[in-house]
């Protein structure tokens, strides 16, 4: 029978026992060591997202860059826990441990910058996880690993891949907000002609025949290189924020870590990692008009990032012209599932037909953690409650839109004062174009 040996050997031997981290203890007939940080984790964890159940988040380099940027400016602590058994390797928890005032909070790695939270599993696994295991070994790293308050566990999809999702068998509440996706393993045109809606076809064609019959330079720019991607995140972030701020939305890249973030995201995806994010954008007279960018991972992509360009040419919806582009492409590299990522919309309603529900775990550990539970079932339920009803979070658009004007009004400042850029930004070094390191 196989040995947690085996699985060290299929490491490339680079893994021990000992680099694993702490031993907690035994869960049913799996052994659990905690680590406080990825870097002893890494060629485990890459031979393991090899096979795993997993969402495209959760692969190494997305988790590594988070915890090396926001994580380290947020003073969270890694709480990673592996699981082995006489098979190898079972799971990976990718946990980390948030202060929240005098609380200590268990969440996912990944935080807001990542639209799944989940672990990663060996198939069969999943289904051997009973609710008994995982309040146990929730317990076991409170007891014997690290000091933990609260587990708030947000935005877990209740099945991947047609498997439940273990942690939805202890106590959960529905998450605020869905996310929408759509099955593209009929390939591109049946998708289109049978998914997306009469309507978003008909406009689509209409805004693409005006598009095309102006006389305007049309094309479809793919980030090939570190330098590719950093100017459109450049661009991104000009176009984002400034919506958000018109919007009077508080920005989640106006910090320099979650700029950071992106940049190594950006600079890994031109080494092995080749899918960590990759940008599309519609450029139209020689100017990005649109952008979409994404994670992908074992033939599911992911569309976490969107912006388009607020001028005279958005009357032809370069956005929609552009997302039938990215998911065509998408289907024709041999990707069977596409999202939008967390969130409501009527666009993407319009090209996605699949509800992936999300859950919420929030549950005390220690007597302290009863004092902050409460609130934080209240804020959830306020935010599920205003998000579902329409007069609701229209009173919050209206809130945000006389913010924005008002801010306009009284604190009046130029776009390069207001605006977050990679400028001030120190930015990884880039490597050489892809194709010409594929070449080499």
């Amino acid at each position: 029978m196989p040995s947690k040996v085996d699985a060290f050997e299929r490491a490339e031997s680079r893994v021990t026992a000992n680099m694993l981290g702490q031993h907690l203890g035994n869960v049913e007939s799996f052994d659990l060591y905690l680590s406080d940080s990825t870097s002893s984790l890494e060629y485990l964890w890459h031979d393991f997202q090899k096979t795993a159940v997993m969402t495209p988040y959760q692969q190494f380099g997305w988790m590594d860059a988070w915890l090396n940027t926001i994580g380290a400016e947020q003073n969270i602590e890694a709480a990673i826990v592996t699981g082995f058994d006489n098979h190898g390797i079972a799971f990976i928890l990718p946990l980390c441990i948030k202060r929240r005032g005098p609380f200590r909070v268990l969440n996912w790695i990944g935080g807001k910058h990542t639209n799944y939270n989940m672990g990663l599993y060996r198939r069969d696994v999943m289904s051997r996880l009973s609710a008994q295991d995982i309040c146990q070994l929730l317990k076991i790293i409170s007891q014997n690993g690290t000091r933990i308050d609260v587990v708030q566990l947000q935005n877990q999809p209740k099945s991947w891949n047609g498997l439940d999702n273990p942690f939805a068998a202890v106590p959960y509440s529905d998450a605020p907000s869905i996310a929408l996706s759509v099955d593209l393993s009929s390939g591109f045109q049946h998708y289109f002609e049978t998914v997306v809606r009469k309507r978003a076809r008909k406009k689509y064609k209409t805004q693409t025949r005006k598009l095309l019959e102006s006389g305007h330079s049309v094309a479809i720019r793919i980030s090939e290189s570190a330098t590719d991607g950093y100017e459109l995140f450049s661009i991104f972030l000009k176009q984002r924020n400034e919506r958000f701020r018109n919007q009077g939305i508080q920005s989640p890249f106006g910090s320099d870590d979650a700029i950071l973030f992106y940049l190594d995201l950006i600079q890994r995806s031109q080494s092995a990692d080749k899918d960590l994010l990759t940008f599309y954008s519609l450029v139209i007279d020689g100017q990005v008009r649109a952008i979409f960018a994404g994670v992908g991972h074992r033939g599911r992509f992911s569309a976490c990032i969107t912006s388009f360009a607020d001028d005279e040419l958005a009357q032809l919806s370069p956005g929609e012209y552009l997302l039938h582009y990215l998911i065509q492409d998408r289907a024709e590299l041999g990707d069977v599932i596409f999202d939008l990522g967390i969130g409501d919309a009527r666009y993407k309603r319009a090209w996605c037909d699949t509800e992936d529900v999300l859950f919420d775990n929030l549950l005390p550990v220690a007597s302290i953690g009863r004092l902050l539970v409460p609130a934080l079932r209240v804020g959830s339920r306020l935010k599920s409650e205003i998000k579902n009803s329409r007069t609701l979070w229209s009173a919050v658009n209206l809130y945000r839109r006389a913010k924005a004007y008002l801010l306009c009004v009284f604190h009046p400042c130029d776009d390069e004062e207001a605006l977050p850029s990679v400028k001030n930004v120190k930015q990884p070094v880039a490597n050489q174009d892809r194709r010409d390191s594929n070449a080499a």
